[in-house]
């Protein structure tokens, strides 16, 4: 198992059609849309509206679309979204659906962490965290997290291996935590259904 020794690109310096192009590639290698599918009672049927850049903070790229939706024409619509956020890490290009209401960068990226992870000290691998226990022996057992990441609790390593191959380095807990706990990063998916 080898890591990505691809350089990180400046993304800051993306123009925002090599923006949308690559991180609307990586939203559909994760099985997301970029581009969101709605009704609007006019008897055209679906409308595509792209996704667009919402933010950009540093490296990171917030991603989102939004459109009215209505199923029918006396129905009330409603404004559906979708938005990710969208960076790089030892991985290589990744993207994380977030609520699709969220405007910023700064915001995203609080979604996406669970409480438990900004109240102490971690490490990260992708969207797991070690995260230090003050408790001796409060480790979580050894086993596969979310498919791919594999935790050692007696070495105190969690690798990955996915089936793609781009794995993640490797990352130890500090061998000064008392007690480690594997936290997985919070997950959202998209309010509004779309289609191909």
């Amino acid at each position: 198992m080898t890591t990505s020794t691809i350089a990180k690109p400046r993304i800051a310096a993306w123009s925002t059609a090599r923006v949308l192009r690559d991180f609307s590639a990586e939203i559909e290698r994760r099985g997301g849309a970029p581009v969101l599918h709605t009704i609007r009672w006019a008897g055209s049927g679906w409308t595509e509206t792209p996704l667009s850049i919402r933010d950009r903070d540093g490296g990171l790229v917030l991603l989102g679309a939004g459109q009215w939706h209505q199923t029918w024409r006396k129905a009330p619509g409603r404004f559906v979204e979708i938005a990710y956020l969208c960076g790089w890490d030892d991985n290589g290009l990744f993207a994380a659906a977030v609520p699709g209401t969220t405007r910023t960068v700064a915001d995203a990226l609080r979604a996406l962490t669970p409480a438990e992870v900004t109240r102490r000290e971690h490490v990260r691998q992708g969207d797991v965290y070690l995260v230090r226990m003050e408790r001796a022996g409060a480790t979580t057992p050894s086993g596969v997290v979310r498919g791919s990441h594999v935790w050692d609790a007696e070495t105190r390593t969690l690798t990955h291996a996915p089936a793609d191959g781009r794995v993640h380095a490797p990352v130890t807990a500090p061998d000064e935590w008392p007690g480690v706990k594997v936290v997985e990063q919070n997950r959202h998916q998209p309010a509004f259904p779309t289609v191909d």
